[in-house]
């Protein structure tokens, strides 16, 4: 080795020595304001549910269950101040229900305390479809396994149409989370009236885990027909497609359906009928 080289070589390692490997920086983050997502559904003579939800970048380690700025909400019909809403503390906001009839016109208004607003696209309330009848029975002598089955009476001629099951046990109450009322929650069959089944059947167990995780006996279930806007079908197909492709680097990602100002989140509209089966 020459003696240049032996000198830069030098030079380096005391350069390299003087150094500490662990060095502790301070960053300052440029200061941001949250995105607001919403999720709400309109129908004639049912409880109004709006959530509402911050999306906040994961560095900065706050928690996304922060209440919503809220300065007021409105929500109007064919035009016209329906009803107002003031802020709330909790991201999920109950609102009572509104007389409304098939063809209105409905959308939502709501001004954050930033100055920012929340404007949803007008969407039409739908024609309502009925159930004609529900009934069950038990697949074997044990009587654990139960067949319920609904059969789709009245419907209109375009719109499109969901059902849902809410198993309800022995204490009244419906049994998790994704099963409760809200419309929000996963449906059975869900597709245009032209190509909805006629009738269905749910099959499940009689005796599983509650809330609680101890074993309860059902005492009857829920079918929920929904009629849904045209607004509210492309979001929840949209939100399917979405969660089947979530993650699969071979498939392209599927944008969610959107008719707020901000791009996120939904205001719609649906009908719901509804027939109970009690299990005697």
């Amino acid at each position: 080795m020459n003696r240049s080289n032996t000198c830069l070589l030098v030079v380096f390692l005391s350069l390299l020595l003087s150094c500490e490997l662990e060095t502790d920086v301070n960053l300052d983050l440029p200061p941001f304001e949250p995105a607001w997502s919403l999720v709400g559904f309109v129908g004639p003579g049912s409880p109004i549910e709006l959530s509402i939800q911050a999306i906040l970048p994961p560095q900065t380690g706050i928690q996304t269950d922060m209440p919503p700025p809220l300065a007021e909400g409105e929500i109007f019909v064919d035009g016209k101040r329906k009803l107002s809403f003031l802020p709330s503390n909790d991201s999920l906001i109950q609102l009572p229900p509104l007389v409304l009839t098939a063809g209105q016109r409905v959308h939502l208004h709501i001004q954050l305390a930033n100055g920012d607003s929340i404007v949803s696209e007008e969407d039409i309330i739908p024609e309502k479809a009925w159930l004609s009848s529900a009934s069950y029975s038990f697949e074997d002598s044990s009587e654990n396994v139960i067949h319920l089955d609904w059969d789709l009476g009245d419907k209109p001629q375009t719109g499109y149409l969901a059902v849902k099951l809410v198993k309800i046990d022995s204490l009244g109450s419906a049994l998790s989370l994704d099963e409760t009322y809200r419309l929000a929650s996963p449906f059975g069959p869900l597709s245009d009236v032209d190509n909805f089944p006629p009738s269905g059947r749910f099959s499940f167990h009689r005796f599983e885990p509650t809330n609680l995780s101890q074993s309860s006996p059902l005492s009857g279930a829920w079918i929920l027909l929904y009629s849904l806007s045209e607004t509210s079908y492309a979001f929840f197909q949209s939100l399917n497609l979405y969660d089947f492709t979530y993650g699969d680097i071979y498939q392209q990602q599927i944008p969610v359906y959107t008719n707020l100002s901000n791009k996120l989140g939904l205001f719609g509209a649906y009908q719901v009928d509804s027939l109970y089966v009690p299990f005697e």
